[in-house]
């Protein structure tokens, strides 16, 4: 909620700080192209990580495949927006230019969802997921593969503002005595519903709008002898979970939500049929 970065074709990508209370913009750095500057075509579709502190992107090289070692010259990179001197690193290249990420797209999950674009021959019916992008491109877990769909797609995940990003401690813009980055639950209050419950297959999680978050949120499941069965990490402002449940057999289970300093938010009781 505070970056916006832009592309300008085969130069660099430009970081701008982003004021959200009075919408103003300021420079803030540059990112290299490590030592194959010379040779990009292009840095498309860049996505910042729930955290704020990676960019990912994808990268097209002029041809024929010009930088040695590669294959290919379609790319996903990633630049690290905290380092000293911001850079684009490779981590994975495409079979092809049909197998390329034509738009990227945080979700609401926190995960990045990205269209590979196809052709009339060629369809493609799947969204490549980026499943913990506030990681290093080493454990971000990048699927290629991703979700896929029954026909083929040629639109991305929808772009709209994120609303659950809670207020901007100490700025004039959030004048409301009453709002607090740090959420109060009620008394008997379960700050998040599943849906399906009772599941058999999976199970969605989704955080009440009150329940904002700046910090990172595990989802864990328990069996009912109190084994832990699954845990996930929600990034911040993320409040949509995808869990699947389906090597789960039949029974009760606890799901719980809890923050950085391991207290629980909350606990709902989850069907498993």
């Amino acid at each position: 909620g505070n970056k916006i970065i832009r592309t300008y074709g085969e130069h660099a990508g430009v970081i701008f700080s982003f004021d959200r209370c009075s919408g103003s913009m300021a420079f803030q750095d540059t990112i290299a192209f490590q030592d194959y500057g010379e040779v990009i075509r292009g840095i498309g579709t860049p996505t910042i990580s729930p955290n704020g502190r990676f960019l990912y992107a994808r990268l097209t090289t002029k041809d024929p495949t010009p930088i040695p070692g590669w294959s290919s010259n379609h790319f996903m990179v990633q630049a690290d927006l905290e380092s000293e001197n911001p850079e684009y690193e490779i981590f994975y290249q495409f079979e092809d230019k049909v197998h390329g990420i034509l738009i990227m797209t945080l979700a609401p999950d926190g995960k990045i969802y990205g269209l590979r674009p196809g052709t009339p021959s060629l369809p493609v019916n799947k969204y490549p997921i980026i499943h913990r992008p506030d990681n290093h491109w080493s454990e971000c877990a990048f699927d290629v593969e991703g979700y896929t769909f029954p026909q083929p797609v040629n639109s991305p995940v929808p772009r709209y503002p994120n609303y659950r990003l809670g207020p901007l401690e100490g700025s004039p813009c959030d004048t409301l005595e009453t709002m607090s980055v740090t959420p109060y639950l009620l008394a008997d209050q379960v700050p998040f519903r599943l849906y399906p419950n009772p599941a058999t297959l999976h199970t969605r999680l989704e955080l009440d709008a009150y329940l904002s978050h700046d910090k990172n949120i595990w989802i864990r499941i328990l069996h009912p002898t109190g084994q832990l069965v699954y845990e996930d990490v929600l990034p911040p402002y993320a409040y949509i979970h995808d869990m699947v449940i389906s090597d789960f057999s039949s029974g009760l289970y606890l799901v719980q939500i809890v923050d950085v300093q391991g207290r629980v938010l909350g606990v709902e009781k989850l069907v498993v049929e």
